[in-house]
């Protein structure tokens, strides 16, 4: 019995042993690599760092040749599909601002949140066309992207989705994205049984404003996420398909950067 807990106590010093020498050969002959790589790692992050000079651009350097990737390219000049700067608006959620409701209106809230699943009676507060806060890195600005992209099909699936939050979502779209680019967004309907998801909206999305570009398709029964997005892949016809949820909102200049490395690979 005695022999046998030697045994064991020398094994336990030799995994010891080697496990310290495996360390300190790791230490010794790897630390100048990952030194290397660590450093060109912070390089690679600091490639586009930037000080905004008196005009409010990047540095004047030549980085037309020097910062390009997947087909856009980083200059010293706002980005060709940059929107112009959002004009300011007051109201509740403009800007991302959490809306605050009062004691008397919480069982209207819990109302809400049970037949939704999320507080539709907030969301029912705020603009349609609200703005919403960039939450983009400062040098997104400077990217310029191709003249030439694919159009897009948006394609987005509900059921008994809100009035609010889905419109928003059109809206945003609208909004934000360069006519150019937008051939049409697609509204599919998963059989809903809410009355202002039947002819309330399909008299809306014929309004003058959405140029004809906003569609509704709807499904005969129940299909199901999957099916309802095929269905609306179906029915697109653009050169790009673009699905998104029903309640989100798009930020700005969001297309652009996803349509480059699509037209660089074609």
């Amino acid at each position: 019995m005695a022999r046998v807990r030697l045994k064991h106590r020398r094994l336990c010093y030799l995994l010891t042993i080697v496990i310290v020498v495996l360390l300190f050969v790791r230490n010794v002959f790897f630390s100048n690599d990952l030194g290397a790589a660590d450093a060109n790692k912070h390089n690679r992050k600091n490639t586009y760092r930037y000080d905004f000079n008196e005009g409010g651009g990047a540095p004047g350097h030549d980085l037309n040749t020097k910062y390009s990737q997947n087909g856009a390219v980083f200059k010293d000049t706002i980005g060709n599909y940059e929107p112009p700067p959002q004009a300011p608006r007051e109201g509740p959620g403009e800007n991302g601002v959490p809306v605050k409701t009062l004691h008397e209106e919480k069982a209207a809230v819990d109302e809400k949140i049970i037949e939704y699943g999320f507080n539709q009676y907030v969301s029912d507060k705020i603009s349609l066309d609200r703005n919403i806060p960039d939450l983009r890195n400062e040098q997104c600005k400077f990217w310029h992207y191709p003249e030439k992209l694919p159009k897009t099909s948006v394609i987005i699936v509900f059921h008994n989705e809100g009035w609010s939050t889905l419109l928003r979502n059109v809206h945003s779209i609208m909004n934000r994205t360069p006519p150019e680019l937008l051939h049409e967004i697609i509204l599919v309907d998963d059989f809903s049984t809410k009355d202002h998801l039947k002819q309330r909206l399909d008299d809306y999305a014929r309004l003058p404003k959405f140029q004809n570009k906003v569609k509704v398709l709807r499904n005969e029964r129940r299909e199901g996420l999957i099916r309802t997005r095929i269905n609306g892949a179906k029915y697109a016809s653009g050169e790009v398909l673009l699905w998104l949820d029903a309640h989100c909102e798009v930020g700005l200049n969001w297309l652009p950067p996803l349509l480059t490395p699509i037209a660089k690979n074609r």
